[in-house]
């Protein structure tokens, strides 16, 4: 070991460092309204979403089913999305 060259430890993965970077996706039922708050869980809807780790640039796409989703609940899977992908980050750390 040189003399005042210390081994980097790695940076501790945050949440806050992922990103949304695509959504794609849809619904059915063919409507001409605006979906209310009620019509939006009538519908059946699906997304394919791409998120990104923004230090190291790492990318991966996930699907939410076909589905009857309210707004709230749309936005609560894309979270739990964001926490599964920070999950396989970790996991895969150490390696290719």
């Amino acid at each position: 070991m040189v003399l005042g060259v210390y081994p980097m430890k790695p940076k501790p993965l945050k949440l806050e460092d992922i990103e949304i970077v695509r959504l794609s996706g849809g619904h059915s039922g063919g409507r001409k309204k605006p979906l209310t708050k009620n019509s939006r869980a009538q519908e059946l809807r699906y997304e394919i979403v791409t998120l990104r780790h923004v230090p190291s640039g790492r990318e991966e796409s996930f699907e939410i089913p076909a589905g009857h989703y309210s707004k709230r609940e749309m936005q609560r899977l894309r979270e739990e999305l964001k926490e599964q992908f920070l999950i396989n980050l970790s996991g895969n750390s150490g390696g290719p």
